[in-house]
């Protein structure tokens, strides 16, 4: 393209120079020249175009001319979409006298009027500069150039480039906010999630669903961003393409293409997602306020307190109850297992209840009105380690069970079953028990209102039962579910026999039934004795047999000869009396002066009898 000041406009510079005047550049001439070459230099004495060949005339509005530097001015016209149809390929500057004063010759362009909606029209912005010695006092222009005077396209092209370049400062080469254009697979079809997401500053938004269509496995899937120009606009474009590795390019037309993968199919039935996902639902300034400091990079950064102002606060963390460090701050959770272990609370129920966590502590129950059941809460994590004191408050024969829940098991008796029982039995008032969570399904005994070992015989002093698992010492009948540890004292006793061969052993236990119910030893009216347990004085008993009494025989002679004394194995009977067993008689010369058995037994006093149940 040729431009040049004209001859005629030489001599209109040098004339205005002598005479001391201004020179006015007043209009901007368009015309369409046959057989012109743009290429080639302009007929700088050749006169304007013949009327015919001249297309459009542009007056020059004074604020429209401005200066470059003192020896260059440049001239634009602006024509809107309003205006057209035509072509041109000469341009031409007119002074106010007519002087053709420059001329610039161009290739064919066109100029067209916007006729809605049958064609879109374009609007034209043309710049002339002048460059000569003292141009700008002589045209007596005072606006600068660059307020106004720009190549929009290279102008709007760096704004749009800033702007990209602002953005992946702020989001990096990609950010997506929450599930934003992430690979799914619905059923058997894979798609990409609607969202914003921010590819090297090119913000991307998508409103419904893309279904994608993978061509093989494995591949990775990417996105193809890019600022495409579409009509007079500068837009995000982009694509999902599919290959092994997709680098940054620059395609045909000079536009750049970002690529980014979001996801690897590595076959149909695995996706893994590659997206750098932030989880912003809102405005930015709430979310970067909102979130947490990036703590293990400022220690990297060898940041510190000081440089933050917090010198006066400790620099650690910890979760620990045995730290003991005056620069380390206990955690939530440290403070949380803290007051797990300290906080005792009251609780009272006269209802059937399952424990939460924050009853921990003391729980009193009445079991006045009917049998009550108390499930602990479920031994997990979530719980951790607590603990619970629940103790009875009536002294009613109701039952009271306290249970664990689920598949959980209480520790207790674990001599006799290693993964211990479901639930224990609270019996009398005031009798409790501690327990202890491990939150891994256990519940641990830590004491108890009366230790004394399971199925352990004992005396008392009042016909009432004392509080803390005891049962009368009367060969009762019980239920095995009832009493599974109890049950499972009796079949390691190696005191068990059936129900049929309990005759002469009643202090062991029995059987039962065989299927559901066991029996108790009977102690009532009995002397107890220790088992002989091989040394040999009281030889062939065994644990619980029932041993008769022995009853002693007189004779007297009736002329008072020698004494003579039998001996005789005796049982009591129902009513009290002496049944005698091999009973035999001795006479003397004087015949039997008294042969009624008389039992023997030392001086003794009767107390009531009980045995340990639980």
């Amino acid at each position: 393209m040729g431009a040049s000041i004209t001859l005629a406009g030489e001599s209109l510079i040098a004339q205005k120079h002598v005479a001391q005047q201004g020179l006015d550049v007043v209009r901007f001439i368009f015309a369409n020249v046959p057989g012109l070459d743009p290429s080639g230099p302009v007929d700088r004495a050749a006169p304007k175009p013949a009327a015919g060949q001249i297309v459009h005339v542009y007056d020059i509005p004074g604020e429209n001319a401005g200066y470059v530097n003192p020896n260059q001015v440049v001239y634009s016209s602006q024509i809107g979409s309003d205006i057209g149809d035509w072509d041109f390929n000469w341009i031409g500057l007119e002074t106010a006298e007519g002087v053709l004063f420059a001329v610039a010759y161009v290739p064919l362009q066109i100029k067209r009027r916007n006729i809605p909606p049958l064609q879109i029209g374009n609007n034209l912005t043309r710049n002339f500069l002048v460059a000569f010695d003292g141009a700008q006092a002589l045209t007596g222009i005072t606006i600068d150039a660059s307020t106004w005077q720009h190549d929009f396209t290279v102008r709007l092209a760096g704004i749009d480039e800033r702007e990209r370049l602002s953005n992946r400062d702020i989001f990096g080469r990609a950010c997506f906010f929450g599930s934003s254009l992430q690979v799914e697979k619905v059923g058997s079809v894979y798609q990409v999630k609607p969202g914003t997401a921010y590819i090297d500053g090119i913000r991307l938004e998508r409103t419904a669903a893309l279904p994608i269509v993978p061509p093989a496995f494995p591949t990775t899937v990417w996105l193809d961003v890019a600022l495409q120009r579409e009509m007079s606009d500068v837009v995000a474009s982009w694509q999902v393409v599919f290959g092994a590795d997709k680098p940054d390019f620059t395609d045909s037309a000079g536009v750049r293409h970002y690529c980014v993968a979001i996801a690897d199919l590595t076959n149909a039935n695995t996706l893994i997602d590659r997206r750098s996902v932030e989880a912003i639902s809102g405005p930015l300034v709430t979310h970067f306020a909102a979130r947490i400091g990036d703590y293990e990079q400022l220690r990297a950064r060898a940041t510190t307190k000081d440089d933050v102002d917090l010198g006066n606060l400790p620099n650690a963390k910890s979760d620990s109850l045995e730290l003991d460090d005056s620069e380390s701050l206990a955690t939530s959770k440290a403070v949380g297992k803290v007051w797990k272990s300290i906080c005792v609370q009251t609780s009272n129920f006269a209802v059937n209840k399952v424990l939460t966590a924050a009853e921990r502590g003391l729980v009193l129950v009445d079991a006045s009105a009917a049998g009550r059941t108390i499930t602990l809460p479920a031994s997990n994590a979530a719980l951790g380690v607590i603990d619970f004191i629940v103790r009875r408050t009536d002294n009613t024969g109701n039952r009271l069970v306290v249970q664990a829940s689920g598949t959980d098991k209480i520790k207790f008796h674990t001599h006799l079953k290693a993964s211990g029982y479901p639930f224990f039995i609270l019996m009398g008032a005031g009798d409790y028990w501690h327990v202890r969570s491990d939150g891994a399904g256990n519940w641990w005994p830590i004491g108890r209102f009366d230790s004394t070992p399971l199925g352990r015989p004992v005396f008392e002093t009042t016909t009432l039962f004392s509080p803390g698992g005891y049962g009368a010492f009367n060969g009762s009948e019980l239920i095995r579910s009832e009493w599974p540890w109890t049950w499972d004292h009796a079949q390691q006793s190696e005191m068990l026999t059936t129900e049929a061969a309990r005759v002469g052993m009643e202090g062991g236990w029995t059987s039962g039934d065989g299927v559901s119910t066991f029996r108790g030893p009977e102690g009532r009216a009995e002397f107890l004795r220790i088992l002989d347990d091989t040394r040999g004085i009281d030889v062939g008993r065994k644990a619980g047999s029932r041993q008769k009494a022995t009853g002693i025989q007189g004779f007297v002679g009736g002329d008072g000869s020698a004494l003579f004394v039998g001996l005789s194995d005796m049982d009591a009977t129902a009513d009290g009396g002496v049944q005698p067993w091999n009973y035999y008689q001795q006479t003397g010369s004087g015949g039997v002066i008294n042969s009624a058995p008389n039992r023997v037994h030392p001086r003794n006093i009767a107390y009531p009898g009980r045995i340990k149940l639980i």
